[in-house]
């Protein structure tokens, strides 16, 4: 799962979380990509891979992805 395209990180109230726009789950209590990438507080990663998220210090959205560590 470490070159997942589509990475999408956002900066929310509760932390930082990555986001797989190619596996959105999105509903009521779900992932809120969504509203994320609306409110413009997406942010993407170089090079677009799960492994380059956590370096940067996101955790996974335990919907769109798994194996939140939080």
């Amino acid at each position: 799962m470490n070159e997942i395209r589509g990475i999408i990180g956002a900066a929310i109230q509760h932390g930082d979380l990555t986001h797989d726009l190619d596996n959105e789950q999105t509903g009521a209590n779900r992932c809120q990509i969504d509203e994320i990438i609306s409110a413009k507080h997406a942010v993407t990663f170089t090079p677009d891979t799960l492994v380059q998220a956590h370096s940067q210090g996101y955790d996974n959205c335990a919907y769109c992805i798994g194996d939140s560590q939080r």
